[in-house]
């Protein structure tokens, strides 16, 4: 496959055939200088990622994985010189004669990453669709966002429509920015769960506005699988595939609109371009100084960077919607195993990357060498691969994080020049890449994306965002990354997309009736797909969640009209006290369980949640995951055991704080405890110490009234305050309250 588009704002991946294993490094080593200025410089690189060939063209109904999703550089450096995807596919269809047209191109692809005409971004990567059409004639990148011309002032030209109307709005629960679909801001590893499959949402048609040219109707579907949104979201139009060719009769039936998709899926890692820097010593040997990568760590020496690849045939879904579409029994959400294969990865060998530039002061050519610190793995049973990493060869552990090298010098190795990782301390200060770093820009937030619905687009009058136009709004959110949506509620059919594509009167009631169907049955935290065999799943960003209106929950969609940087200062601030802290020590309340308070978290952006921590790696130690509760019990650890925790908390938009300092408890020896009352009081809340000692003290309290409800707050023994680890109270025309307390 290949991309013949130049322009590099383009959100659109393509893989490239010829560069895998060839790492290509242009500078020249003839130049003596005593005063070296750096050179500006680029890093790239594509590695393939293996997939199983099954050879069964039944599985041509789309695919489901999930991929990690984390920041790839420390800091992200500005859209001019950096676009990247993390791991992505390629689907394409099966083969037709038309594939042997020069330049035939078809596929849906994209993922998560970072682009160069990304307005909004951070650290964290968003998703972008991704689907094109024959010859990249057009792309779609979500709804309202694709290929376009951009005017002298900045803005998308919506007299040309490009692929702006390719994707159609489906969830009624889901908002989609123009800049992307964006992930919490604390992502750091956790595994976004995306595929397309095609939904009979439509019926074939003979022609297509208006000329002979028929239009399949498989509407190719994107299925999400995050904590908080699960499901179909958006569709690709089957006419974004056929309107740019009306006039090529012979590729009639050449694409997904018609076409199964290939079994075998294409997945990679694309890294089109991250600033470096290169110069010479005073005896002009040649050094870089990159931005190093950062992986998260899923064990001590290793990253997972995706997992899990289903295909699907027709049996796994489309059968049973066609069968409900056509007055059968509504269809369970989810895709059925009858339908479904798992295929395994294949990834190993050299990691490719290049770094280089060309033209003065200097080229020349070298290859890198990274064999010495990241190797390509597939772990042993297929489902799941990423990188190993060899912490002798210059990569750094910093917490759950390796870091890859950053300095670089070039050696002869086999006789070949190749570029060799070494430490800072290595790099002479003449090369002046210790005082100088990689270029770090602003991000391009200054232009808004723009639609014909707000009054200051180019476009005006009678369009496809007005005619008929929206029922409800304007409403705003803000997001995580600063900026600040306007949307509308549609009618499902009158929103835009559906309105470009010009459907005959009976197929748009079609179209309504179906999705009416899917918005009564199906809702977004319905589990559709299997959750990931390991890792946890990312989150997207709370503010893309909707509600409908009142009398909107079916057949009605928000579509996005306008993005912009917000004028609120956006919530980057962790919750307070940060770094966290508890409130009540972990204790041991017997042989096998620890429990523990956490000091109660406050953020403009709530609710806070809570993460405890145990960091001793003895056995029967467990994390509590993400929860509301700042109370926590680890259960079933080992007696006589100490075990030590930390507490972290992160507000609703993801804003993660710093952890709490450690603290330990020891778990008594096993067997039977001793249990005896020691004491009793009716009143008060402070009582003298009794004799006996190593013990642990439990103090429990119960009141009754017909009056208001109970609280004690606090007790104390001997002096010393004793911790509330429970407390209840049942109100029911009659108060019934029971706490208790423990002293370790």
């Amino acid at each position: 496959m290949k991309n013949k588009n130049k322009n590099k704002n383009v959100r659109s991946y393509s893989l490239r055939k010829g560069v895998l294993g060839l790492i290509v490094m242009l500078l020249c080593f003839n130049i003596q200088t005593v005063n070296a200025q750096p050179i500006d410089a680029s890093g790239w690189g594509f590695n393939n990622i293996g997939v199983e060939d099954i050879n069964d063209p039944s599985f041509g109904a789309g695919y489901f994985f999930y991929v990690a999703a984390f920041p790839i550089l420390q800091e992200y450096p500005g859209p001019d010189h950096f676009q990247m995807g993390l791991v992505s596919t390629w689907m394409g269809p099966q083969y037709v004669s038309a594939h042997d047209t020069e330049d035939f191109y078809n596929t849906i692809e994209g993922g998560v990453g970072w682009w160069h005409d990304t307005r909004f971004a951070l650290d964290v990567p968003k998703y972008g669709m991704g689907a094109v059409c024959f010859d990249f004639n057009q792309w779609a990148n979500g709804v309202g966002a694709g290929s376009s011309q951009i005017r002298g002032d900045g803005h998308r030209d919506w007299d040309v429509p490009g692929g702006k109307y390719g994707a159609v709005q489906l969830s009624p629960n889901l908002l989609w920015p123009p800049d992307g679909l964006n992930l919490k801001n604390d992502t750091r590893g956790e595994f976004l769960g995306y595929g397309w499959s095609p939904l009979p949402l439509t019926e074939p048609m003979a022609t297509t506005y208006g000329e002979n040219f028929p239009t399949g109707n498989q509407c190719w579907t994107l299925f999400l699988n995050t904590t908080n949104f699960k499901g179909p979201a958006a569709f690709v139009m089957p006419t974004f595939w056929t309107e740019t060719i009306l006039d090529r009769p012979e590729l009639a039936g050449a694409f997904l609109d018609t076409l199964p998709s290939v079994e075998h899926i294409g997945t990679g890692i694309e890294h089109m371009e991250t600033p470096a820097l290169i110069s010479l010593d005073v005896g002009g040997k040649t050094y870089a100084r990159t931005l190093p990568f950062v992986f998260p760590a899923s064990s001590s020496d290793t990253t997972d960077l995706v997992r899990d690849l289903r295909v699907y045939s027709k049996d796994a879904m489309w059968n049973d919607m066609v069968s409900w579409f056509n007055g059968g029994a509504a269809v369970t959400p989810g895709f059925k195993a009858a339908g479904t294969r798992a295929l395994d990865y294949y990834f190993e060998g050299s990691v490719d990357g290049t770094l280089g530039f060309q033209g003065d002061p200097y080229e020349a050519e070298a290859l890198m060498d990274q064999d010495s610190y990241i190797q390509r793995q597939a772990w042993p049973d297929g489902s799941a691969c990423g990188f190993e990493f060899d912490l002798s060869g210059g990569v750094t552990r910093v917490g759950d994080t390796f870091i890859l090298p950053e300095f670089y010098e070039i050696e002869s190795i086999d006789e070949q020049h190749q570029w060799v990782p070494i430490p800072e301390s290595s790099v002479p200060a003449v090369t002046g890449l210790l005082t100088n770093t990689p270029t770090i820009g602003p991000r391009a937030d200054d232009i808004p994306y723009l639609t014909p619905l707000e009054p200051d687009c180019h476009l005006q009058g009678l369009n496809a965002w007005t005619s008929p136009g929206p029922v409800a709004g304007p409403f705003k959110v803000q997001l995580g990354d600063g900026s600040e949506l306007t949307y509308y509620w549609y009618r499902f059919i009158d929103q835009p997309a559906v309105i470009h594509a010009n459907l005959p009167a009976n197929q748009r009631q079609l179209l309504q009736e179906r999705v009416e169907k899917i918005h009564l049955d199906w809702h977004y935290t319905d589990e559709h797909l299997a959750p990931p065999l390991s890792g946890a799943l990312a989150s997207l960003d709370p503010g893309l969640i909707v509600t409908p209106p009142t009398g909107m929950e079916v057949g009605y969609v928000a579509i996005v009209s306008r993005q912009e940087l917000s004028t609120t200062e956006p919530d980057f601030d962790p919750p307070t006290p940060d770094p966290a802290t508890f409130a009540s020590a972990p204790a041991a309340l017997s042989s096998s369980q620890i429990t523990m308070t956490a000091t109660t978290g406050s953020d403009t952006s709530g609710p806070v949640e809570y993460y405890f921590n145990e960091t001793s790696g003895n056995p029967g130690g467990t994390d509590s995951g993400w929860t509301t509760n700042r109370v926590y019990s680890d259960n079933g650890l080992d007696a006589s055991t100490q075990y030590t925790y930390t507490v972290t908390m992160r507000d609703d938009l993801g804003n993660t704080g710093i952890a709490s300092g450690g603290a330990s408890a020891t778990t008594p020896p096993g067997g039977t405890v001793p249990v005896a009352i020691i004491g009793s009081w009716t009143s008060g809340t402070s009582h003298t110490v009794e004799s006996g000692s190593d013990r642990a003290l439990v103090f429990i309290a119960h009141a009754e009234s017909s009056a208001d409800t109970s609280d004690l707050g606090s007790v104390t023994y001997g002096g010393q305050v004793m911790t509330k680890v429970i407390e209840r109270n049942e109100d029911s025309g009659f108060s019934a309250y029971t706490c208790a307390f423990i002293l370790d």
